[in-house]
């Protein structure tokens, strides 16, 4: 895949640590795989790596991540992949992509987290659906361009499907410039992102309300911003901004 993934993607999205992938809050084994371990490994542990227990070779990884080990990481988490973990997958995959450790590797990154979605794994899908859809593509010639786009939309729609709130809020500003189908359905995806408490989103849709002329559905956004937003950050300077200039409720 002849590409450049923009920097910025690379930085991620922020959520909880690792859980169960519940709807609009699914948590993300990557944040609890950075996460400082509350222990060092112990000998049991390493036992039962060396024996095939994917739980603990995941572990054993995420306690040489800490230590800046790079091919120690790489090591396990590939023992792991060769048994189908698809979490493990995904976290050696998000390896590659940030080249925490090692030499950053894109398309080896795009691999595992392909293998990943190919699991229904929703971090990698969402992960790898962005990474696509806001590719940079170094040769426009490239007639794989069209498919690697459309992937990345199917990607994104399918974590976005499966609840996971940061997907429905990019599936939103995807579908927003695109000239498709997609089009009509923004809004519906930035508002299940913003009940789900995606800030970003409570305010695009705030901002799509005021230009439609409904008053007192931006309102209602806005002041939704303002209660999921810091006190002092730009989107509740915004959101108070945005009240000051819509006309006052009957």
């Amino acid at each position: 895949m002849r590409r450049v993934v923009k920097a910025v993607l690379l930085g991620m999205f922020a959520v909880p640590a690792w859980g169960g992938v519940a709807a609009g809050h699914a948590a993300d084994p990557w944040r609890w795989f950075v996460s400082p371990p509350a222990r060092a490994a112990s000998p049991a542990l390493r036992r039962r790596a060396a024996a095939g227990d994917t739980q603990a070779q995941i572990e054993l990884a995420r306690q040489c991540q800490a230590r800046h080990r790079g091919s120690c990481t790489v090591l396990w988490l590939t023992e792991a992949n060769t048994r189908g973990d698809a979490v493990a997958q995904y976290l050696l995959g998000m390896v590659y992509v940030r080249g925490d450790g090692i030499t950053q590797d894109l398309q080896q990154g795009a691999y595992f987290l392909g293998k990943a979605a190919a699991q229904h794994e929703v971090h990698a899908e969402y992960r790898l659906g962005l990474m696509l859809s806001e590719a940079d593509f170094t040769d426009p010639r490239d007639g794989s361009i069209p498919d690697e786009l459309r992937r990345g939309e199917r990607l994104l729609r399918a974590a976005a499907t499966a609840g996971y709130a940061p997907a429905q809020y990019r599936m939103g500003v995807l579908c927003a410039r695109l000239e498709s189908d997609c089009a009509s359905q923004s809004q519906a995806w930035l508002q299940r992102a913003a009940a789900h408490g995606q800030i970003a989103a409570a305010y695009m849709v705030a901002k799509q309300d005021a230009r439609r002329g409904d008053a007192a559905a931006a309102r209602a956004g806005a002041q939704l911003v303002l209660r999921l937003a810091p006190a002092g950050s730009s989107y509740a300077g915004e959101a108070r901004a945005m009240l000051q200039r819509l006309p006052a409720a009957n």
